[in-house]
């Protein structure tokens, strides 16, 4: 378990281990280094589990429970720091997706109107959230 295995496996080595160094205890020349010896065994066969097994495995993913929507969340979090008209704004633009061109014409503007109101609605909610200037590092 030292190594990183899981507890079954780790088990599984031990038991491995015990039953290799029964099988050559007349091997052994000196009963006081048995411990030593069998561990020394056991990271024998624990290296041979590690050649054998895939050094990188592919993750399953779980269909189990509701998926979380975690941008929709964070989007949330950030229009509600947002002043009403900035919040509408945004939530049209990023969450509805609608184009400037429809956000314009709803509101009976220009579109570089439209596209002006959205850049400042962005500059009050980064600052809102605290994040540097976008383009900055």
């Amino acid at each position: 378990m030292a190594k990183g295995l899981s507890a079954d496996i780790a088990q599984e080595v031990a038991q491995a281990a015990w039953a290799r160094g029964w099988e050559r205890l007349p091997q052994l020349r000196d009963p006081r280094t048995l411990v030593m010896w069998l561990n020394r065994v056991a990271l024998n066969i624990y290296r041979t589990i590690l050649r054998r097994e895939p050094a990188l495995k592919e993750l399953t993913r779980f269909e189990e429970g509701p998926e979380l929507n975690i941008a929709a969340i964070d989007a949330a979090a950030i229009l509600r720091k947002c002043k009403r008209a900035d919040r509408v704004m945004l939530r049209d633009y990023y969450l509805n997706g609608l184009h400037l061109a429809e956000i314009a014409e709803r509101n009976g503007w220009q579109e570089n109107t439209a596209r002006v109101r959205l850049y400042r609605a962005r500059q009050a909610a980064r600052l809102n959230l605290r994040l540097p200037p976008q383009g900055s590092r």
